[in-house]
């Protein structure tokens, strides 16, 4: 990555293997790249290369900025099964980031966070304030090993309601496919001016868009009852070329589905036209429900504060310092307790870090969730 700050300029290499040639942030004047990987670095895309476990080389990546930090133990990365070499991972961040930028090693270590918090909250931001909506009315859901680390400086930063950690975020995506419905959309172009004439001959085409959708399902195995049918049109004002999806039903008449887009597009947009609504695509979704496991409750506890195990120094981005953090085992939390930062909640495959201005409780199923205080 290459990074500008003022008449700084320096090369910043936490990588992350699966983006190349991604401009990943350009908060004013700075501006983060991510370098694009070579044949060379299959090992890198294989592992993700860290300066705290595979000293040949010295590029520092997040990891090895949490490490600095003091979010990760050294000794108990992926429960212990692999030592990190925190010296290592401070002399990549020292001599990489730090020294160039003429900074001191936990300022850098911090602002990897900073780059990585103010890069996510601009991505939500792009899909809830630039769309008409305010984040501070939903919750964000955390995962990925490291999520449980970032997610929280995104939290305040939004100011999201809360912050939800689930079970076993690593593996979170597996998670998801067991979670999964079983779902198939099929299209065609209509490119036709919304009338009542011409909505006949969209009703049309959606009912054998339909068909097409449940033969699909019927091939896959998924009963009709158990089958969920969505259809939309398409839609943008003549001679615009981004189209907003419209869903529709098959008694849905001219008049109330250019109601309808007309406040969505001034939802999306800030304001209707009265220009011709042009039908650019039909569109039919199918969902077929498939059976799911269930999520296991854990037994609550009377107690509900919980003490930490022990303390380890960490930096607070709430105080802009380094202070003692209590530590936390996962596994050992019931629902119904409550921590209160600052706290890291450890578990073999990720790390949940709560600063000084934040609370913890522990769900039903044993998630965690962090508000702000006073929130």
């Amino acid at each position: 990555m290459l990074v500008r700050t003022g008449e700084n300029t320096a090369t910043w290499s936490a990588w992350e293997a699966r983006w190349t040639n991604t401009v990943t942030l350009q908060p004013g004047i700075n501006r983060v790249l991510v370098q694009s990987l070579n044949s060379n670095d299959v090992e890198f895309a294989r592992a993700t290369m860290r300066a705290a476990h595979l000293p040949a080389r010295v590029e520092p990546t997040t990891t090895d900025a949490a490490l600095v930090l003091g979010y990760i133990d050294p000794d108990n990365f992926l429960g212990g099964a692999l030592k990190l070499d925190a010296l290592a991972a401070a002399r990549g961040l020292q001599a990489r980031i730090a020294e160039p930028l003429g900074t001191d090693l936990v300022t850098a270590a911090a602002g990897v966070f900073e780059i990585l918090a103010a890069k996510t909250v601009g991505a939500v931001r792009e899909i809830t304030v630039e769309r008409g909506k305010d984040p501070r009315e939903f919750s964000l859901f955390s995962f990925g090993g490291a999520g449980g680390m970032l997610s929280p400086l995104v939290l305040r930063e939004l100011g999201a309601a809360e912050l939800v950690v689930p079970n076993l975020p690593a593996a979170f995506s597996a998670w998801g496919m067991l979670m999964s419905d079983l779902m198939y959309e099929i299209s065609r172009t209509a490119l036709l001016t919304l009338s009542e004439a011409t909505l006949r001959d969209i009703h049309t085409g959606l009912e054998a868009l339909v068909e097409q959708a449940v033969q699909v399902m019927d091939r896959e195995g998924v009963p009709r009852s158990e089958v969920d049918l969505e259809r939309m049109l398409e839609c943008r004002y003549l001679g615009q070329e981004h189209a907003i999806a419209v869903p529709v039903e098959p008694d849905t008449d001219a008049a109330s589905l250019e109601a309808t887009f007309n406040t969505l597009h001034e939802t999306r947009f800030g304001h209707a036209m009265r220009e011709p609504i042009q039908v650019a695509t039909l569109r039919v979704r199918a969902t077929g429900r498939v059976e799911k496991p269930g999520l296991p409750r854990t037994d609550p506890v009377d107690r509900v504060t919980v003490a930490p195990r022990r303390r380890r120094k960490a930096y607070c981005f709430a105080r802009r310092t380094q202070i003692p953090f209590g530590l936390f085992d996962r596994a050992e939390l019931r629902s119904g307790q409550q921590i209160e930062g600052p706290a890291i909640i450890e578990e073999p495959t990720s790390t949940t870090v709560a600063h000084s201005d934040q609370i913890v409780a522990v769900d039903a199923f044993g998630q965690l969730t962090i508000r702000q205080r006073g929130a």
